[in-house]
């Protein structure tokens, strides 16, 4: 026996058909770094009055002296640089997914013709402090990539003609041999209804308590401790960052499927929470009445407890 649960896909179309939304889907073909962004680094900035540069590398501000130019501290041949040969090497070495050379090429020269126009940093200064800018120039195109897949995410499945749909004929199956679990629930409740005999560990003990109400609940015919991060063996939906996994799936007696995520009081107003609720509720709208998703919390805006909110998504 297997135990399947509908996607959320997106429908391309009688030509190329219907696939399971994930986040690649979300930037579009054409999106490039030089249409979209400003060449700046935030996060370089010298202090002329001081004489220093700041850094902030990684979340941890490095401060250096600005040495004036001859004044030691390069090391050989660097003077010898052009600003061509510095936007190959940050080139080679930030490359990624997701950017073309010539793009990510541009964008970088970009960048360093502004700290060398507007910062008044030489291009001798740069190129001593290459390896600095190489972390720095890593973490814009992060961000400025991450931004894009929100911005696509959001119009891709809120806003767009793109047809969403969740349907049996795209569908997660947990098969009987596949549950692959690094560690397993060990505590003393007993469960009834878990898909497999071992039951995938819980992180907390209001998750364990969530698994009581699903497993007591007369509704319920199985359900699954969805493994995290196991995008073959566990069902997932789509973030703009990653892939979101449920903590728990449940499927009732009379063949609807329920997708419960437990977010304690202190993240349930995270970003991160409300992106996955917003996902999580637009899979269950699209099911035609087949699915549902619950955020669940310790108490609600409602002021439900726990067991109510679980009992009443499962009634």
């Amino acid at each position: 026996m297997t135990f399947t649960v509908p996607q959320l896909c997106l429908d391309y179309g009688e030509e190329t058909g219907i696939y399971a939304a994930a986040p690649e889907d979300f930037l579009p073909d054409d999106w490039k770094l030089t249409d979209n962004y400003e060449p700046t680094l935030p996060a370089f900035h010298v202090d002329t009055e001081k004489h220093v540069y700041e850094f902030d590398v990684m979340g941890h501000k490095v401060t250096e002296r600005h040495l004036g130019e001859g004044q030691g501290m390069l090391l050989p041949g660097e003077t010898n640089w052009e600003l061509v040969d510095l936007v190959g090497w940050l080139t080679r070495k930030t490359l990624t997914m997701d950017v073309t050379y010539e793009d990510l090429a541009e964008f970088t020269r970009r960048i360093l013709i502004r700290l060398m126009e507007i910062q008044n940093v030489s291009l001798a200064e740069l190129v001593r402090l290459r390896f600095v800018l190489e972390k720095l120039l890593t973490e814009r195109i992060a961000d400025c990539k991450n931004n894009a897949y929100e911005k696509g995410m959001q119009s891709m499945l809120f806003q767009s003609g793109t047809a969403v749909r969740v349907t049996p004929d795209v569908a997660m199956a947990f098969r009987p041999d596949g549950y692959p679990a690094k560690s397993f629930y060990h505590g003393s409740k007993v469960f009834q209804r878990h898909f497999y005999p071992l039951i995938g560990a819980m992180d907390s003990e209001e998750e364990i308590y969530c698994a009581q109400c699903i497993d007591a609940h007369p509704n319920v015919e199985t359900w699954v401790r969805n493994i995290p991060k196991d995008a073959r063996n566990s069902f997932w939906l789509p973030t703009h960052k990653d892939k979101f996994y449920p903590d728990f799936i449940v499927k009732l007696k009379d063949g609807t499927m329920a997708i419960i995520e437990y977010k304690g009081t202190y993240l349930i107003s995270a970003d991160d929470a409300k992106e996955k609720n917003m996902v999580g509720r637009l899979w269950a709208e699209r099911s035609q009445g087949c699915c549902r998703f619950l955020m669940a919390t310790k108490r609600d805006e409602k002021g439900r407890d726990l067991s109510t909110q679980i009992k009443e998504l499962l009634a």
